[in-house]
């Protein structure tokens, strides 16, 4: 609902499955076809988007976000039943003022976050009750100059977590100021960006960043980027204390350099890039079990991933039909290059749960109030412990999506038939999958 200075949207969605689809065991030696029992799921999400026009310069907006899900926690294949259950809810909120020129466009933003999580599994006494709390403040100025785009700003972001298993409410009080120049050529488009952000626990070196784009030919674009990267370790990494978990506030945090290269081509309705990438990460927080069976996260001294991407599509109009087709393929090699433990069997080994090889095609027609949509994707072998003795076979899946759009009523309706083949494949470890399984969608807009 809009008109010349005001603009209003709301959303609301509910999701709701029974999860309780057959599957082969294979965790046992007979591979017995059994039924999971303790999968149920049910969300809510509500969104509401409003924009007012104040004057030919200036505007105010206001966005809200709330979302709820609860979803019964399914046992694994070799584990006891499951009673335990799960809760997270969600509340956001943004108002953002936005005055816009000739020279440039000034954006400052307030966001209040809330974030709540429940997880209680009575069989193994665990009652874990989590609350989140974060305001953030960012005035944001961007400024144009013929060719040139000069971008400065700061923010401001408080943190505060409360949680049962914490043996103290954490609070942090984080700042950023960034700032970026642009500069845009026929031939060339080149940006350079710096950070530098305060941490109450930890020093933060300046964050730099250097992207460049640069025709070779009329229909072929290199591209080339630089960056450093900064992670401090999260809130659970540092303080949670309980169950067979505890917290290390020794932890070191995060750092990487990264670099890509490739090409782009683009001729009328097809296009094709390719991307070599690589990053260096220092001190990793990997959690790991110790004595007792207690998990602990450690710094992993050195680890190093790199790979490429290829991503190609092309389209066509045949008639009132619309033909388009997009494919992608990557290769990605994450492996743990040094260690701080002694003989580290996880040296040069591939990272728990990262396919080396990942691949997918879209097929997507278009005819009048009528779509069709087809997917395919493949993900290759993985290991599912860190020194590689343990992994899952690679699997292959199809979905296939019809859409119908009306016309004369503001009603959308889908119908979706996932793992069309009825695939037996796992993407954890001993947790099962669905087969093939139906999703109907029906949308009203007002």
């Amino acid at each position: 609902m809009s008109n010349k200075h005001h603009f209003l949207k709301v959303g609301f969605s509910r999701l709701h499955s029974d999860n309780n689809f057959k599957y082969i065991n294979t965790g046992l030696a007979s591979k017995p076809v059994e039924q999971q029992t303790h999968g149920q799921a049910d969300a809510w999400h509500w969104v509401g988007d409003y924009a007012a026009k104040l004057d030919a310069k200036n505007q105010i907006s206001f966005h809200s976000w709330l979302q709820r899900t609860e979803r019964e926690v399914p046992s694994g294949m070799i584990s006891a039943a499951s009673d335990a259950v799960q809760t997270d809810a969600a509340q956001r909120f943004l108002v953002e003022w936005k005055r816009q020129s000739k020279q440039g466009v000034l954006r400052f933003t307030q966001a209040h976050l809330l974030e709540q999580f429940t997880y209680k599994d009575p069989s193994k006494w665990i009652d874990s009750r989590y609350e989140a709390e974060s305001s953030i403040s960012k005035i944001h100025y961007r400024h144009f100059v013929k060719n040139i785009t000069w971008d400065i700003g700061w923010q401001q972001t408080k943190n505060q977590v409360a949680n049962n298993y914490y043996v103290h409410i954490p609070k942090e009080d984080l700042g950023a100021f960034f700032t970026a120049v642009q500069i845009k050529e026929a031939q060339w488009k080149g940006v350079l960006s710096i950070r530098k952000e305060t941490h109450p626990l930890y020093a933060v070196p300046l964050i730099p960043s250097l992207g460049l784009d640069f025709k070779l030919l009329p229909t072929v674009l290199g591209k080339l980027a630089l960056s450093k990267n900064f992670k401090a370790p999260a809130f659970n990494d540092l303080y949670w204390m309980g169950g067979f978990a505890h917290g290390n506030p020794d932890l070191l945090p995060e750092t990487a350099q990264s670099f890509e290269c490739g090409l782009d081509w683009e001729q009328k309705q097809s296009n094709l890039s390719i991307t070599l990438h690589s990053t260096q990460l220092d001190d990793m927080i990997k959690w790991t079990p110790v004595e007792g069976g207690v998990w602990i996260p450690q710094n992993l001294l050195e680890v190093w991933a790199r790979g490429l991407e290829l991503q190609g599509a092309t389209e066509a109009q045949i008639g009132l039909l619309k033909v388009r087709l997009a494919a992608s393929y990557s290769f990605t090699q994450s492996t743990l290059e040094k260690s701080a433990l002694v003989n580290d069997a996880a040296i040069d080994q591939q990272l728990m749960y990262v396919p080396k090889d990942k691949a997918s095609a879209i097929l997507h027609l278009d005819y009048q109030q009528w779509s069709c949509m087809t997917t395919a994707s493949y993900t290759g072998e993985v290991n599912t412990t860190s020194d590689g003795l343990r992994t899952l076979d690679a699997y292959e899946l199809f979905d296939v999506q019809l859409k119908y759009r009306s016309k004369t009523a503001p009603i959308n309706i889908s119908w979706q038939v996932r793992n069309l083949l009825d695939k037996t494949y796992q993407v954890y470890e001993w947790y099962p999958t669905p087969g093939r399984n139906y999703m109907i969608t029906i949308s009203i807009t007002i």
